[in-house]
């Protein structure tokens, strides 16, 4: 990752590369099929502050809200 540095709009397609939210279950899948809620991704893609829009203005210190509350970003969803 980027050792707690900021990770602006344009690095989240990169740092969430093969992830998708399950909008059913609530949970972020991996591309290894296992499934994560918020408190675990949070720990698991933590430790940075991302943006929340493309100007770099808004921001979070949540992994989990920057995947899925994000205006710059979309992860590609599905009712498993």
């Amino acid at each position: 990752m980027t050792d707690g540095r900021f990770i602006s709009a344009n690095l989240l397609a990169v740092i969430f590369e093969g992830l998708s939210f399950d909008l059913a279950k609530m949970k972020v899948i991996l591309p290894d099929g296992r499934a994560l809620n918020k408190a675990r991704f949070d720990v698991m893609f933590g430790g940075h502050i991302f943006s929340l829009d493309q100007y770099n203005e808004r921001t979070t210190r949540s992994a989990w809200r920057a995947f899925t509350a994000n205006e710059a970003f979309r992860p590609p969803m599905s009712f498993k």
